[in-house]
């Protein structure tokens, strides 16, 4: 099916299943552990990342995310909005050359529970069957253990329990590979509620926290036209194909399903074009992997995005002006 021939009153299914939400999960980990127990689909929309476009680097070349938000942002926005007060550490090159006073603070953190980290560079991570294709990703982990030699950690892209050498922790912990980075070894932990706000209270925040951002670095439409004309044109590096199909465009896909979940209650227009974009990922996907152009699909996901930007700039400030 088209994207643009998805219609009001299609059923629109709830999706459960895997997906790149190495963040989200993590943090799902560590509210689950302090009483907290929240599904990571609703914790990634609470991140506001997953909107609009832009362009990053890679030690490959540069490379399309379909989000606008960077994910360390975007998780100390999910804890505020949910109440909590938490620590957010990460430092600069020079402040911390070989790690040893960010895994002191690790291990201040844990006394208080278990610790977000990253991102991590997944090249890095050795246990990682395809590590060795991961240079430059960007991963996150739940920590629970530490020793001199060692971190013990749940990973959750499918790997628990893992005691990794502290040394080659280190080196993907500081993500010199990561061009987006804000500092090197970034931690979250610490948490503790100071208020439950309701699901109204929640979904008005990140609503705003969409439209502040949208504000500062627009729709990202145009940028999503240039990879279709790409697409269109047989120049999609191999590098950037394979991005697509093994990770932006899945989890763009799985992204729409879940925001469409979190605003149909509120806003059905929003959740309308966001199960729509999702049927536009979905098109993308299977025509990269039939080796057809994606050009028609990535143009209406342009046109969606903008539609989608402005109809959340319109409701946030009715909101406000209430």
């Amino acid at each position: 099916m088209r994207c643009e021939e998805w219609k009001r009153g299609e059923m629109r299914l709830n999706y459960t299943g895997n997906g790149a939400y190495c963040y989200a999960n993590s943090l799902a980990m560590l509210l689950q552990h302090h009483g907290s127990p929240i599904e990571a689909w609703y914790l990634e929309c609470l991140t506001a990342v997953g909107f609009g476009a832009a362009e990053e680097g890679t030690p490959e070349g540069p490379v399309v995310f379909f989000s606008n938000r960077l994910p360390d942002s975007g998780s100390s926005l999910a804890l505020d909005t949910l109440g909590f007060q938490f620590t957010d550490h990460r430092c600069e090159v020079e402040d911390d050359p070989d790690g040893r006073k960010s895994l002191e603070k690790l291990g201040q953190l844990l006394e208080h529970g278990p610790v977000m980290a990253g991102p991590l560079d997944m090249g890095k991570l050795s246990y990682l069957p395809w590590h060795q294709h991961a240079g430059g990703a960007d991963h996150y982990v739940s920590i629970f253990g530490l020793t001199p030699d060692s971190v013990r950690l749940h990973d959750p892209a499918g790997f628990p329990y893992i005691t990794m050498p502290i040394h080659q922790f280190v080196e993907a912990w500081r993500a010199d590979a990561i061009d987006y980075r804000a500092g090197i070894f970034g931690m979250w932990g610490n948490l503790a509620r100071e208020v439950t706000p309701g699901p109204d209270e929640m979904f008005l925040a990140t609503e705003r926290a969409i439209a502040e951002r949208y504000e500062s670095a627009g729709s990202g439409a145009d940028l999503i036209r240039k990879l279709a004309t790409m697409a269109a044109q047989s120049a999609l590096p191999d590098y950037l194909r394979g991005m697509m199909l093994n990770f932006s465009i899945p989890l763009g896909a799985r992204r729409c399903a879940d925001y469409a979940r979190f605003f149909e209650p509120f806003n059905e227009e929003l959740a309308r074009l966001k199960d729509a974009q999702g049927h536009c990922f979905a098109n993308v996907f299977v025509a990269l992997r039939e080796n057809r152009s994606p050009y028609d699909d990535l143009m209406t996901l342009a046109d969606l995005e903008q539609q989608f930007c402005d109809s959340v700039l319109r409701a946030a400030h009715v909101s406000a002006s209430r």
